[in-house]
């Protein structure tokens, strides 16, 4: 067998905690303020407001309190699979970053597992502790 080109990569690399993961997307995003000559025609470029927003989907687990899940609106998670490098527009990705939860779809039916959906921002900083 030959092959041509790099194999791809397949599947979720590591299980997320408290959910069983069965998608994760990255969409990195930022503002763009271009740096303009005495013709109007762009010398420069900078990028702010940097920021990678993540949505992942996955069966909720039983569990014997009955609890679904510790998550909720504007909290914090913590990825097993942890944003790309390369996810980053402005080149390498940051030291210290944070991730809050912006959406919670929770979806229950008949024929399967209890699902949920998390969305969530990835900022370019780490919370300060103390």
């Amino acid at each position: 067998m030959h092959r041509i080109g790099k194999t791809p990569n397949f599947g979720i690399d590591a299980p997320e905690e408290g959910l069983f993961v069965s998608t994760v997307e990255y969409t990195p995003s930022c503002e763009t303020y271009e740096q303009l000559d005495e013709k109007g025609e762009v010398q420069g470029l900078a990028l702010y407001k940097q920021k990678v927003e993540v949505s992942l989907t996955g069966e909720v687990p039983y569990q014997a309190d009955g609890a679904a899940s510790a998550y909720h609106m504007g909290g914090t998670i913590t990825l097993a699979n942890t944003c790309p490098e390369n996810r980053w527009l402005g080149g390498t990705a940051p030291e210290a970053t944070t991730t809050v939860i912006t959406g919670l779809p929770y979806t229950r039916n008949r024929e399967g597992a209890q699902e949920i959906s998390v969305t969530a921002a990835i900022y370019p900083f780490g919370i300060a502790e103390g």
